[in-house]
């Protein structure tokens, strides 16, 4: 097929057989039709035999097979076949609200290399489906141009999340942004992620979170231990990629190691002790924050106490709304239990937020229920905020701290 379109959406696809049915069914509802759907299939299972009687429906579908595994691999393949004017990327275990492309077509300028959308965590507990949105951005940063050289703060939300992207194809082209093609689905999308956003001039932030990202994949590659050292790989290659497009400036640089760095701790995050201890090991001595890492181990120790007091209590108060809050209110819809009863936080700029069900509210020390257990959470504040509680009368053993957290993928793995 070479027929023109405005969007080429790549979808990735190994093994994937089971979860192609929700693949065409999202495609199917999207509002902005004008759109191919590439496939590019590798893996022994019936992926391939699906996607063929599904394009034999809607010529809107095209398949490539491709007996390389390589997540990169098949993203830089798509990416030469697309004949669209903008790049859409669709995770296999993924799904797009039926507004997706509608929304980031209508935010696209013509100066603008990319959009990226907000997004909803989501995964199943039984017949359930949990929601968490997440924004890039604050509020007032959305739908607005941002200059990426005048406002290089911007860089770090831009270079997230690769896939609620739409990217216009000729600056992908023009400045040969590729992935990395090492093995498998090893974080390829990194260095990508990091040169689109060397390379952007312009961008927007989109509000909706339209993207549905999947968190509860068990083979997703956040869960597998056996890749300990594939984020060192990937920056290793974006390094060397760096150099040899003379992209080495102070400030390209610095943006480097400033991802670098808050990739190898989430790595740390998601690794279990013996692999957290390998990585550890094959790294650069103080990459890591092993302040933060030792907040971490904390948090893991004390997951199976967190877990039990949802279990087990009725009257609980959450302290902190942001994102550990966020962590023990989502560990609590997986248990499918209601231990607390009200969120409270002193941000003004949360206040009155709706949390997965809870309006949040300001903190009241003058009318503190001591009978109440309270998880406190939140790095700084929580030694201040403990020793408030006791002068007002809590008993020390009814308050929880939680000082870092996990990431919600590795706080569904740990609980799974």
């Amino acid at each position: 097929m070479n027929r023109k379109t405005t969007i080429s959406i790549i979808i990735t696809i190994h093994n994937s057989a089971k979860y192609i049915p929700r693949i065409k069914d999202c495609l199917n509802v999207q509002s902005f039709a004008d759109f191919e759907a590439i496939f590019i299939v590798s893996g022994d299972d019936d992926s391939l035999t699906m996607l063929e009687s599904y394009a034999e429906l809607d010529q809107r579908i095209r398949i490539i097979a491709d007996s390389n595994s390589s997540y990169g691999h098949k993203i830089n393949v798509g990416i030469a076949a697309a004949v669209g004017e903008y790049i859409a990327i669709l995770e296999s275990d993924d799904e797009y609200d039926p507004g997706f492309l509608q929304e980031l077509i209508t935010a696209m300028e013509p100066e603008v290399d990319y959009v990226k959308g907000s997004f909803t965590m989501f995964l199943r507990e039984g017949t359930q489906r949990i929601l968490l949105p997440c924004s890039l951005v604050p509020a007032e940063d959305h739908e607005r141009i941002i200059e990426i050289n005048h406002e290089p703060q911007y860089r770090i939300n831009a270079y997230t999340h690769i896939w609620t992207g739409l990217y216009r194809k000729q600056f992908l082209t023009d400045n040969h942004i590729i992935c990395n093609e090492s093995p498998g689905a090893s974080y390829q999308d990194v260095g990508f992620s990091v040169l689109c956003a060397l390379y952007a001039q312009k961008i927007k932030f989109s509000q909706k979170p339209i993207y549905l990202y999947r968190v509860d994949n068990v083979k997703s590659s956040t869960k597998d231990d056996s890749k300990y050292l594939c984020i060192k790989e990937e920056f290793d290659w974006l390094r060397n990629e760096l150099k040899t497009r003379s992209l080495e400036t102070p400030d390209a640089v610095e943006f480097y190691e400033l991802v670098k760095k808050g990739s190898y701790l989430w790595n740390a995050k998601r690794l279990h002790s013996v692999p957290r201890q390998k990585f550890l090991q094959a790294v650069e001595e103080g990459i890591v924050d092993l302040n933060s890492l030792k907040l971490v181990e904390e948090a893991i120790d004390r997951l199976p106490s967190l877990l039990q007091i949802l279990k087990n209590e009725t009257n609980c108060i959450l302290w902190g709304a942001a994102g550990i809050g966020q962590e023990v209110l989502l560990a609590q819809k997986i248990l499918g239990v209601k231990a607390i009863k009200k969120v409270v936080d002193n941000n003004p700029a949360i206040v009155g937020q709706n949390l997965l069900g809870y309006i949040v509210q300001k903190p009241d020390m003058k009318n503190v229920n001591t009978d109440y257990r309270y998880i406190i959470t939140g790095r700084k504040s929580t030694p201040e905020l403990k020793r408030q509680l006791m002068s007002a009368g809590v008993n020390e053993e009814k308050i929880f701290e939680i000082r870092e957290g996990l990431s919600i993928e590795v706080l569904v793995s740990y609980i799974q």
